[in-house]
């Protein structure tokens, strides 16, 4: 695997004034690859020292803080609010959906955790964007050598359509409803790993082998384009190759629950296939044929 990453993904956007033409605007950002289960290792070449106790790594759209001796949630908090470009985490719970979004007792010595952005590139993205990426990501991921077959598999089963609608039916469902309202990583009590991205694709196993495959750091699953991209690459590992057999999601909401996120489902979220569903039904009205 190469050591350099590339530049930041294009995120397509289109203008509330000129809603039938997408714009594009792209901001390059170089940086190292990242590398285990929880945090980027080398998100910019090298750690940086910014106060006595404060060391942080930037990768892409996240900055990544390393836990010291006697550090707490809201002792990181306020140390970093102290410093100028942390200023906004003065007015963000000390945890929370939309704060760490990380449990207290997760903090070990000489690890690091990601921050809350101040503004994340899903940040005000509305859904007819983001299909738009998710759109742009598909056509990327039917080229790709290692996951190309399986998505041209797919789509012989199903239309882009209903892959489009699939793709942000699990993001709403994944982020409460809004893929614009909260922090994307969670820590996932059950795995002890985070996951990342809009999609909340856990760093282990089937999430952290897509996200090698595909060159990208943690911090670039932010960006819509890149997660979409992450999210077919994890499912077509999770499946083993055989996504197409697990679709359509119409009709299999349930089975596709299990899949997903395990056989819990019914305890830990038990309205996880109704919301899928409803949020499916939604997402084909938007999307055209």
């Amino acid at each position: 695997m190469s050591n350099e990453l590339p530049d930041r993904p294009k995120i397509v956007t289109r203008p509330k004034s000129l809603p039938g033409n997408g714009e594009i605007f792209v901001n390059a950002v170089k940086s190292r690859v990242a590398v285990g289960n929880n945090v980027a290792k080398d998100a910019s070449g090298s750690s940086e020292t910014l106060a006595p106790g404060v060391t942080v790594r930037r990768d892409a759209a996240l900055i990544f803080y390393k836990v010291i001796e006697g550090d707490t949630l809201s002792g990181i908090k306020q140390k970093l609010s102290k410093i100028p470009e942390f200023a906004y985490l003065r007015t963000l719970p000390a945890v929370g959906l939309r704060s760490f979004n990380i449990p207290p007792k997760v903090l070990q010595l000489g690890k690091f955790i990601p921050l809350p952005p101040k503004e994340s590139p899903m940040k005000n993205l509305d859904e007819s964007t983001f299909v738009e990426n998710c759109r742009a990501a598909l056509l990327e991921m039917k080229q790709n050598k290692i996951y190309g077959p399986a998505v041209k598999d797919l789509l012989l089963k199903i239309s882009e359509r209903e892959v489009l609608a699939m793709m942000l039916a699990l993001a709403k469902v994944e982020c409460g409803g809004d893929i614009a309202q909260f922090a994307t990583f969670r820590y996932e009590k059950s795995h002890h790993v985070f996951s990342y991205s809009v999609f909340h694709v856990l760093m282990e196993g089937a999430g952290l082998k897509a996200r090698k495959n595909l060159n990208m750091s943690l911090g670039q699953t932010e960006y819509p384009k890149n997660a979409a991209k992450l999210f077919l690459a994890f499912l077509i590992e999770k499946s083993k190759g055989k996504l197409a057999g697990r679709l359509p999601l119409a009709g299999n909401y349930e089975n596709f629950a299990t899949f997903y996120n395990g056989r819990n489902w019914p305890k830990s979220n038990p309205h996880y296939p109704l919301r899928l569903k409803k949020y499916y039904e939604q997402a084909l009205k938007l999307i055209k044929a």
